[in-house]
């Protein structure tokens, strides 16, 4: 920042005082004598008075809404991108309910070590498919334990509270936080098992890697953050239930912290300046009705609003300000004020000297020089102030939208991985596997397929549409009862050859991003995973599941857009998703239409432009051998 922006509380008030003694001993020399000059200097020094107020509140507000800000977004992230996560398990317990394999297991006569192991290795490949799971349990309704994943080390045990939970609303998932026998958090999600005339025959509870997934958000949110800053989670009473800095901020702390204000909190002796954050939920969904928190010592300096451009006060003209689309109205007022105080300044000056000049007075125009000195300081004052104030503006903006970008390629891979999941363990549907083994499916068996898949959408809404193929590449049927005008039609495509000729559950292969007829000759990406023999020792067939992209990604930018202080995005702003090649994925500009080519050049026009670069969650992008950098880019004009 250049030495003309660092203006202190200290130095107006001094040129305040100074401007004061200059009028009063100007009254003797000739300004006494001149009522008009005297009262217009007078209402000058009123103006400035008021104006210097205005100011150094307009500072003060700048510093604390920065604080807020830095705050408040990564409190509001950690606790969304939480939600959303969580929104995606309670389809999974629901369709999982539903394996016909654990239903086999629950109403067999009797289940041998053998059986058991099996039904243990369904759960293994589950677990292995959906990596934010650590154990499934398999309850009877009695409380018997049946099976779970992790056997001997499992920390699920018989007789558990959760089975008569789950029984008391057959059908509906239910989400429980609790302290495990070991004193570690559990994140669980249940819900009973139908058998085949519906009645429940057994629970299933899946084991959520809650303070896995903490660590994960966390160390990303800090990245980049002011020392000292401490992120956390909170239940609907304020109990902390999840922290980035356990010395700080202990579980089981009680922060009684009133939503989007900025408060002070005393943790440990030590003032922390702190702000909570509820979920903004996600497609109805927000879970146990916990919030997001963000303190960072009280005494820590804010961060730099330093400009990386070496621009003088004198480029933030009362055009520039007036123009601009991240500068508040009452900013952009105290501006108008300011050149107007400095144009009265002048006028006054021009007045006093032609009336000096007329009475031929030597004194008078000394102590009006002096005044105009004093005035000159003053307009380069204000000017500094409000300079700094763009600055401050600008620049927490910037780190805002830098915040946002990431987070877009981040809400974007974390949605991705669950795809990369889905079609892998619905490729695993023993019906799907058994009926396309056995040859050409015949209507029923085909009915039977589109039966499950429809099922599986009405969970999984994020699809537009489900299909099976056969080892032909042949449409067997769709989850839209046929509506999707492919049934009996052959899928080509790289993504559909990878599959035909894979033989690892575990593999799965995603078309490029292009036009498809699956989805209306829309771009979007197609999944697909490998449909084995119940054997495994052949192909018979795949899933393809076709993301519905178009409204899922822009809602995705919607959500990281930033917004003005009354819940708009700045005019004029964008955000959009790019690939590799530079096709756009989406944008919440309708003139950037998806698929078509992003030109870069368009952004030398906007003064804030950040991007964030796909990271990978978890294996997804990162150790699964799947390849497909995005980049979000956050416009906003200056």
């Amino acid at each position: 920042m250049h030495p003309e922006r660092v203006v202190s509380v200290e130095a107006l008030n001094h040129l305040q005082r100074t401007w004061t003694r200059l009028v009063m001993s100007g009254k003797p020399n000739g300004l006494a004598e001149k009522p008009g000059l005297l009262a217009s200097l007078e209402q000058v020094g009123g103006e400035f008075n008021k104006l210097r107020a205005e100011l150094l509140g307009a500072l003060a507000e700048s510093q604390g809404r920065e604080t807020a800000v830095e705050l408040g977004t990564r409190a509001q992230i950690s606790i969304d991108i939480l939600i959303r996560n969580l929104f995606e398990r309670t389809a999974d317990v629901g369709f999982l309910a539903e394996d016909g394999a654990i239903i086999d297991s629950l109403t067999a006569a009797e289940s041998s070590d053998r059986d058991l192991a099996a039904l243990r290795q369904r759960l293994e490949e589950y677990v292995a498919k959906y990596s934010v799971y650590d154990d499934i349990a398999v309850f009877r309704p009695d409380g018997t334990l049946h099976v779970t994943r992790l056997d001997a080390a499992s920390r699920f045990a018989a007789d558990d509270p959760l089975v008569a939970a789950a029984l008391g609303q057959p059908g509906a998932f239910r989400e429980i936080f609790r302290q495990g026998p070991d004193g570690v958090a559990q994140l669980l999600y249940v819900q009973t098992i139908p058998g085949p005339d519906r009645v429940p025959v057994g629970v299933l509870a899946l084991s959520f890697k809650f303070d896995d997934e903490m660590r994960g958000i966390f160390g990303s949110l800090l990245k980049g953050a002011a020392p000292g800053l401490v992120l956390g989670i909170v239940d609907r009473d304020g109990g902390v239930i999840a922290s980035s800095d356990s010395g700080s901020l202990a579980i089981g702390t009680r922060l009684d912290i009133e939503a989007d204000k900025l408060v002070t909190v005393t943790l440990e002796d030590e003032d922390y300046l702190g702000l909570r954050r509820p979920t903004r939920g996600y497609q109805g969904f927000s879970g146990l009705g916990w919030s997001g928190v963000a303190l960072r010592p009280a005494l820590l300096r804010q961060i730099g609003t330093e400009s990386t451009e070496a621009e003088s006060a004198e480029e933030h003209d009362e055009r520039a300000i007036a123009a601009s689309a991240i500068v508040s109205d009452a900013l952009k007022q105290i501006s108008r004020r300011a050149y107007a105080i400095d144009s009265d300044l002048h006028l006054i000056g021009l007045n006093g000297k032609l009336a000096a000049d007329r009475e031929n007075n030597r004194v008078l125009p000394a102590v009006l020089s002096s005044i105009r000195e004093v005035g000159e300081q003053i307009r380069n004052a204000v000017h500094g102030v409000i300079g700094t104030l763009y600055d401050q503006t600008h620049g927490s903006l910037r780190r805002e939208a830098e915040q946002m970008a990431a987070l877009g390629v981040d809400i974007m891979d974390r949605n991705l991985y669950e795809r990369a999941n889905d079609n892998r363990w619905w490729a695993l549907t023993p019906s799907f596997r058994a009926i396309l083994a056995a040859g050409t499916p015949s209507p029923a068996a085909a009915t039977e397929i589109g039966r499950i898949l429809g099922y599986i959408n009405g969970l999984y809404t994020v699809y537009s549409t489900l299909f099976v193929f056969d080892a032909a590449g042949r449409v067997i049927a769709d989850s839209r009862n046929g509506a999707s005008g492919m049934v009996g039609e052959k899928l080509t495509g790289r993504h559909i050859e990878a599959a035909l000729a894979g033989s690892n559950t575990q593999a799965y292969s995603v078309s490029a991003f292009e036009p498809t007829p699956l989805y209306d000759g829309r771009p979007t990406y197609i999944y697909c995973g490998s449909i084995l023999a119940p054997d495994s020792a052949r192909t018979v067939g795949g899933v393809a599941i076709v993301f519905d992209g178009e409204p899922q990604f822009r809602q995705m930018l919607l959500d990281v857009l930033p917004v003005n202080d009354g819940g708009m995005p700045y005019p004029g702003s964008f955000a959009v998703f790019v690939n590799a090649s530079g096709t756009v994925i989406a944008s919440t500009e309708t003139t950037q239409a998806p698929g078509s080519a992003f030109d870069d050049r368009q952004l030398d026009d906007f003064q804030i432009v950040a991007r964030g670069r796909s990271p990978g969650y978890r294996e997804f992008k990162t150790s699964d051998g799947y390849n497909d950098p995005i980049t979000c880019i956050v416009a906003i004009p200056g």
